[in-house]
């Protein structure tokens, strides 16, 4: 028996001796170690995009290099499972949608109460505060604190 495990250690050792098996461990060592620093941008990247946060990115990444070659598709497995789920711009996305579902926000308020009144408005109709003035010039409302006329250029009066 021992002379029949001697034969195949013999064996084994020419095998693995051979340059060719040497080149093909040596490039599956090389293409291991490309895959898990490859894995590790590609955490880098993802996270980047699904997070406000400017240290995940760099959290993640670390993550998977610490897991070193031989760990690093456990800690893909287990990023998969606690990243977010939508990238930031789809939900930047969706808050801008739901802002402009609920409607326009109001061109002016009254300096007095903060009601939202119309540009064409002169006066509150709440407060009685001064909303607009009209211009001189051309007759269109400008805003109270404005110098100039938005429409004509000319002067307006001062408070």
């Amino acid at each position: 028996m021992t002379e029949l495990a001697g034969t195949v250690g013999d064996a084994l050792a020419g095998i693995l001796s051979h340059p060719l098996v040497d080149i093909v461990l040596r490039g599956l060592l090389i293409a291991a170690v490309v895959l898990w620093l490859a894995s590790a941008w590609w955490v880098w990247r993802d996270l980047g995009e699904r997070t406000h946060d400017p240290f995940a990115p760099y959290l993640g990444a670390t993550g998977v290099i610490l897991a070193t070659p031989v760990f690093f598709p456990l800690a893909l497995v287990v990023y998969r499972l606690v990243r977010p789920q939508d990238p930031v711009a789809l939900e930047d996305e969706l808050a801008l949608r739901m802002a402009a579902i609920q409607g326009p926000e109001p061109e002016s308020t009254c300096p007095g109460c903060d009601r939202p009144t119309d540009p064409e408005w002169r006066r509150c109709p709440d407060c009685g505060a001064e909303v607009t003035v009209a211009c001189n010039a051309c007759g269109r409302p400008a805003g109270v604190g404005w110098t100039i006329c938005a429409w004509c250029a000319s002067e307006l009066p001062t408070a």
